[in-house]
């Protein structure tokens, strides 16, 4: 796998200070373990104490321990990130933190996070355990594969979901599960797509630590608009299923989440074609009003139906 890169720059490395600790732990990307709350969602238990106390738990032991591999990321990726317009401003690769402390956080958040999660089903500290070895065989192998990456990260998302059920002891349906691998993998399609589209490499030319190419752009997008497409079908499919019946006394309104999300994912790869979307497409969806809306709509539709 090789070693860790120094991470110190060409200037003097800046002084190490609390802000750029909190921002090498990457907080914002937090959000992404909210997937561990759809399980309890999807099986109407989201407001039971006792799927409450140990989501919250599960949710900061996840949190500590996808910020341990931010960290470990940022390590091996610092030389390159120095040459990126904006992974540069990143505290590993700015110098504001030195191997030695990056090291330290991510030993420390790795510590309390399976700590924390030591309090919950064991199920689910095999889940975390996974989560972290996977993470970190993509951030040093798995993330240079063509489309083995894209894989991994659909992966990584629905593996949040799993972890969630055993968290909660809510088993997450297959027709979830299902939903959760396509639409993850149109996200991460997106997400290389908006780095190829970023890219001013020549067509031929491989991005920087990836295994895609300019040329690649049509490829990706079309494999990306297909994913999303098929979760967009996958959750039309379950609307119209037998199951739903047992869970919602007017499940036919859950058909006209269709629409929404298909907008959504629409929007998504417009704005991705016009190179107006964020490289992190949940880092983008937090910051985009319409895709609040969008969230607040489906999940209006999902009481109702209830």
């Amino acid at each position: 796998m090789g070693a860790l890169p120094d991470s110190s720059p060409v200037a003097a490395p800046a002084r190490s200070s609390v802000p750029a600790w909190v921002r090498a732990i990457r907080p914002h990307q937090w959000a992404k373990n909210a997937l561990l709350s759809v399980p309890a969602i999807s099986g109407h238990r989201i407001l039971s104490m006792e799927v409450l106390e140990p989501l919250g738990i599960a949710f900061i032991a996840y949190s500590l321990a996808a910020s341990g591999v931010y960290v470990v990321n940022d390590l091996r990726d610092a030389r390159a990130d120095r040459a990126h317009p904006t992974k540069a401003t990143r505290p590993i690769a700015a110098g504001q933190l030195s191997s030695g402390v990056a090291l330290a956080i991510a030993g420390s958040c790795f510590a309390l996070a399976f700590g924390i999660a030591w309090t919950l089903p064991k199920a689910f500290s095999i889940c975390l355990a996974v989560y972290v070895a996977l993470s970190t065989l993509y951030t040093f192998v798995l993330k240079r594969l063509l489309l083995i990456d894209v894989v991994t990260l659909s992966l990584l998302f629905t593996l949040r979901v799993i972890a969630g059920g055993f968290a909660t002891a809510v088993e997450p349906s297959s027709w979830l599960l299902v939903f959760a691998v396509f639409f993850s993998t149109g996200l991460a399609f997106a997400k290389r797509y908006a780095e190829l589209g970023g890219s001013t490499l020549d067509p031929h030319d491989t991005l920087d630590g990836r295994a895609y190419r300019p040329n690649d752009l049509d490829m990706v997008r079309t494999v990306g608009v297909s994913a999303g497409m098929l979760a967009v079908l996958v959750f039309a499919l379950y609307a119209q299923s037998t199951s739903t019946r047992d869970l919602y006394s007017n499940p036919e309104l859950l058909v006209v989440i269709c629409p929404v999300l298909l907008y959504w994912f629409g929007r998504l790869w417009f704005l991705a074609g016009r190179a107006e979307l964020d490289e992190d497409p949940v880092v983008f969806a937090l910051k985009d009003p319409v895709s609040w809306i969008c969230g607040f709509v489906t999940l209006g539709l999902v009481l109702v139906a209830r």
